[in-house]
């Protein structure tokens, strides 16, 4: 089923409540799944609340943030912390492809970064690295890959896990 997925595919995939549209670009041989991947948006930011609300970051872990923030910025009110996230443009896809599941990993070209923005401020640091597991089902027609995606925490680097879904179509 899953031996005829070579082509150019577009769709999106969730973060929190945004769509974020996708190109991907799959080659099949034997299982083997390779590809590349292209993402629309490359900037993501949320503010601490949005974090709490959304990925379940605790008022401890918060106010931990803006405590480091305060030590370089004093005054900087809760409200105006913002979380960033910038990616590289392209991110190449292996994995493997067997009956209806398609499982790849998209490993970001480049380094990206993540950190606080205060105003005209950044905190943060280099992201080189950065991958996102996706697993999805192909349907019958062999039309649509839809499923989830998610990157695990990295309680070194502060990260908690994240996950959503994606749809992808075939390119027509």
């Amino acid at each position: 089923m899953t031996d005829d997925i070579d082509g150019v595919w577009t769709g999106f995939y969730t973060h929190r409540r945004n769509r974020c549209a996708i190109t991907a670009r799959f080659a099949i041989s034997v299982g083997d799944l390779r590809g590349s991947m292209t993402d629309t948006v490359l900037v993501h930011e949320w503010t601490l609340a949005e974090l709490r609300a959304d990925y379940g970051m605790t008022a401890d872990q918060a106010d931990g943030v803006l405590a480091g923030i305060r030590a370089y910025l004093p005054g900087a009110a809760a409200s105006d912390v913002i979380s960033v996230s910038r990616l590289p443009p392209t991110a190449e896809l292996s994995g493997y492809a067997q009956g209806p599941v398609v499982r790849f990993r998209k490993q970001y070209q480049g380094v990206g970064w993540a950190g606080w923005r205060v105003g005209e401020h950044l905190f943060g640091c280099q992201v080189p690295g950065h991958a996102v597991e996706y697993e999805g089902e192909l349907t019958g027609d062999g039309t649509r890959v839809a499923g989830r995606w998610w990157i695990p925490a990295n309680p070194a680097a502060g990260t908690v896990d994240a996950e959503g879904m994606f749809e992808l179509r075939r390119g027509r």
